[in-house]
């Protein structure tokens, strides 16, 4: 590595590799969608549209909201629907 010149600390790369902007706004926040774990009674459902990835991420919702409010959640494919993913509120 001889002849290479040490940069200093603080000194910007000229590398290209990135490029800072001023004064481009942040986009709006986008809310994510909601769902009514707190509001739910035992033997209350909703239903979503069946996806592989959707069903992956209402478990893991369903597990995470009954921890944080002390219920049981089930989700399973709807009964007699099988392109819907039914969530339901349990003892």
């Amino acid at each position: 590595m001889a002849g290479r010149k040490k940069k200093a600390r603080g000194e910007p790369s000229n590398n290209g590799a990135v490029t800072i902007e001023r004064g481009v706004p942040l986009p709006k926040y986008r809310r994510r969608k909601t769902y009514p774990w707190p509001t739910m009674e035992v033997g209350d459902s909703f239903t979503e549209p069946f996806t592989e990835s959707r069903l992956r991420s209402l478990r893991t919702l369903a597990a995470t909201a009954g921890k944080r409010y002390g219920r049981y959640f089930i989700v399973r494919l709807d009964p007699k629907d099988p392109s819907l993913i039914r969530v339901w509120r349990a003892e």
